[in-house]
């Protein structure tokens, strides 16, 4: 009885002794300690001191083998060069700093495996057409230094989220969540049009199909329901966005132009046109809005009504307050 009970111990021992070796192989590789607190950056290069000299000027992320960001600095603005397109467009950059913030911020807290093959445990793999959990980061600095980061799943334990170096095996738990974009559009600057009513001088709404013009306003003069007509287009919003198309455009059923008339002679022209799934938005600007050419925008059907409703002057018009 004894004699069972000293190898049942032993047996146990042994177990244990297996078990916290395996333990320790995956959730540490270089220190002893299990919970530090380093900045990630320095780790990489020890020129990064907590945002002092990272100063990023680009930033690009991928995932499932897919560029879903690709953006520059230009004069304290973000533009991203969006999908094949040569031209740029602008980022709502609020997102994007969050994250150049919290990267230039995060500490390494623990060190986990060093082992390729764990890489997958951590949705820390590289980033392919497979793996949908990795993100692939590139960072250029102002000073030519390059960050390669791949982020991959939070941390269900606490607060942080799993990353290593592109080309290190080590791993690492930071003590932030790093946000990232779910698609190429979230990122973007979600407005199209931000027109100010006391500019504009005519709207014209032309139906396509029937060829119809409604009167102009004079220069001086507008309605109520006018001004909530152009409060309802700058509200307009896309879901998608593609590079345009003359052809691909030409194909599709015409709905109506609005063509807007600024006071300065400057000419918006919006388009609205569908195919049997899709509506699509298309602006022509020479000068504010000329970057909205180089694309297409797909909105919500029930923006349409935006568009075909009667700019007909009412009898009773009020002067435009000046």
């Amino acid at each position: 009885m004894q004699r069972q009970f000293t190898l049942m111990i032993i047996l146990l021992l042994v177990l244990g002794t297996a078990g916290a070796l395996m333990f320790s192989d995956f959730k540490q590789s270089k220190r002893s300690n299990a919970f530090i607190k380093q900045p990630l950056l320095a780790s990489l290069d020890e020129g990064f001191t907590r945002g002092k000299q990272f100063e990023p000027i680009s930033v690009r992320i991928i995932n499932q083998d897919q560029t879903i960001l690709d953006a520059t600095e230009q004069d304290g603005k973000w533009f991203t060069k969006h999908l094949d397109a040569s031209q740029t467009y602008p980022l709502n950059d609020v997102d994007l700093i969050a994250l150049l913030r919290k990267l230039a911020q995060a500490n390494i807290v623990e060190y986990k495996s060093n082992k390729a093959k764990h890489h997958n445990i951590l949705g820390l793999e590289a980033a392919s057409a497979n793996n949908p959990n990795t993100f692939a980061v590139s960072v250029l600095t102002k000073n030519g230094n390059t960050v390669d980061l791949l982020v991959g799943n939070a941390s269900s334990v606490q607060q942080g989220q799993y990353v290593r170096f592109a080309g290190q095996n080590q791993m690492f738990l930071i003590d932030t969540l790093l946000p990232m974009p779910s698609h190429h559009t979230t990122w973007l600057a979600p407005d199209l049009l931000n027109i100010d009513i006391r500019k504009v001088a005519s709207i014209e709404n032309i139906a396509v199909n029937e060829r119809a013009v409604a009167p102009e306003l004079s220069a001086n003069q507008s309605v109520k329901q006018d001004v909530s007509y152009i409060e309802a287009v700058n509200a307009m919003h896309f879901t998608d966005i593609s590079v345009f198309d003359a052809q691909k455009w030409a194909l599709l059923q015409n709905i109506t132009t609005l063509s807007i008339m600024l006071r300065n002679g400057e000419i918006i022209k919006v388009s609205l046109a569908n195919s049997e799934a899709e509506t699509y938005l298309h602006v022509e600007s020479d000068e504010e809005y000329a970057h909205l050419q180089h694309w297409m925008f797909t909105i919500p059907d029930y923006q349409i009504e935006v568009f075909v409703q009667s700019t007909d002057v009412p009898e009773e018009l009020s002067e435009t307050e000046q």
